[in-house]
């Protein structure tokens, strides 16, 4: 789950930034920046969530997922007890094994 344009160029090159990590996933959703992530959290079971934007890492923790918050300087301030900080998406992949 994305935010990042509902315009078509725009989200195949996220896809295709997505799938370059060499993670697989079984779907993209690409929403518009101020579409709520939450819905689409919550219809899935707990699994990792990735994020980069506070209240989206609060709002896959509240949904059950296990909430990762790539550190930026947008979020730097920004503290969760239950939600774990990574700095790269190699962290991500660590975290994984």
């Amino acid at each position: 789950i994305t935010c990042c344009s509902d315009d078509p160029k725009i989200v195949s090159r996220r896809k295709k930034n997505l799938e370059m990590l060499g993670v697989k996933f079984k779907e993209i959703h690409c929403l518009n920046y101020t579409e709520s992530k939450s819905d689409l959290l919550n219809s899935y079971s707990p699994t990792i969530w990735v994020e980069d934007r506070s209240e989206g890492a609060e709002a896959g923790h509240e949904a059950g997922h296990k909430a990762l918050l790539r550190t930026t300087t947008y979020n730097d301030k920004f503290d969760h007890p239950e939600i774990q900080r990574i700095s790269s998406w190699p962290d991500v992949l660590r975290y994984l094994k």
